[in-house]
């Protein structure tokens, strides 16, 4: 099982490459301290703007040993003192899932997320259809995974991403799949499952 964190970054009016600097280099302390981490921008749907670091682990015990290592590490109290001393953005999070579909296709940079409101006694049946939903990619060459939240605010619902190696093919996935009779179908089926929220698309920088 992996546990998937999420800290989302906003950053204030003309301080975004400060923001960015910062964010890269907490990155680099989380990965110090033992998490495999990825850094992304929101470029388009909801929290466009933002960024956003995503750090993976192994369980839960990986998750809070690195977490232990991250509260007394001196590179993270430093930045975490800049921080209050000259603010650059609103950090909200961590928000903690565990992923409940898929593997971490590192070598897909362009994340479509789709947020559902969904009971969680409909997860196993959601999970049911993401073998189908990925098998319509077919040379889209898209994976897909699905997290449901832990330690979050908004229990009731999951988070299926769809990776594409790039923007021109994450367009063609969305012409030549999203738009296909096949997926509407799925997502009608969906629909019965959960209320679809809202969506994004993240850019791994």
């Amino acid at each position: 099982m992996f546990v998937i964190s999420v800290r989302q970054i906003i950053p204030a009016t003309g301080k975004t490459d400060l923001a960015t600097e910062r964010a890269r280099a907490f990155c680099g302390i989380m990965a110090r301290c033992g998490a495999r981490t990825r850094f992304g921008k929101v470029i388009a749907g909801a929290g466009a703007g933002q960024l956003r670091i995503y750090g993976a682990y192994e369980s839960f015990t990986h998750a809070s040993r690195a977490t232990e290592k991250l509260a007394s590490d001196p590179a993270a109290l430093k930045l975490m003192q800049e921080r209050e001393l000259n603010p650059a953005a609103e950090d909200i999070g961590p928000f903690v899932a565990r992923r409940i579909y898929g593997t971490s296709p590192s070598e897909y940079s362009i994340a479509l997320q789709r947020e559902y409101q969904m009971p969680r006694a409909n997860l196993p049946k959601a999970i049911e259809m993401m073998p189908e939903i990925e098998a319509l990619g077919g040379e889209s060459d898209v994976k897909v995974t699905a997290v449901a939240p832990v330690f979050a605010e908004g229990m009731d619902r999951i988070v299926i991403s769809y990776w594409y190696k790039s923007m021109e093919a994450l367009g063609d996935g969305i012409d030549t799949v999203g738009m296909s009779e096949e997926f509407q179908s799925i997502v009608m089926r969906a629909s019965e499952l959960g209320t679809l929220s809202r969506s994004r698309v993240v850019m791994i920088i």
